[in-house]
């Protein structure tokens, strides 16, 4: 495992209800000062949370499962860390992206390289841009035009 040497000066916030056991673990590790317990938001306080953030983190465990969430990542052109298994949808959606990285959930020597490499991208100031192309592809406006379009073809079929 990497270790980053160096100060960070920012806050790591998490918008779940975390367990008292995740706070604890951040303050036994000296993360306490850049560390935030947040709860509920509104919507657009949470968007502008994205925005204002360097990077971003998503974890899925089911291989299955591609959170609408990560449609508004997406917009954002933000690096994205996302835990997800090997075979999971998250990495056929994110697959042209050109700012995510991967790390299965549960491999903590993969999460410690792509928290190292985005790391090391965002001290060198070389943090990827999401391709702008995904990003139109899965714009809300897009997509509601083109399911616009498959029910009128549908309906013209019958």
């Amino acid at each position: 495992m990497r270790c980053i040497i160096g100060v960070i000066t920012t806050v790591l916030f998490f918008f779940f209800q975390a367990e008292d056991g995740i706070r604890d673990l951040v303050r036994s590790r000296g993360l306490g000062d850049v560390y935030k317990r947040q709860g509920y938001i509104n919507h657009s306080e949470a968007v502008s949370y994205l925005f204002g953030s360097d990077a971003l983190w998503l974890t899925i465990y089911d291989p299955i499962i591609t959170p609408g969430k990560i449609y508004e990542y997406i917009g954002t052109r933000k690096p994205i860390l996302v835990l997800t298994p090997t075979n999971g949808a998250m990495i056929q959606v994110l697959r042209n992206y050109d700012a995510a990285y991967f790390a299965q959930p549960e491999d903590i020597n993969s999460i410690s390289n792509a928290i190292y490499a985005m790391y090391k991208a965002w001290e060198n100031n070389e943090l990827p841009i999401g391709n702008e192309i995904v990003s139109k592809e899965f714009d809300q406006r897009k997509l509601a035009e083109n399911l616009s379009r498959i029910i009128s073809h549908t309906m013209n079929i019958e």
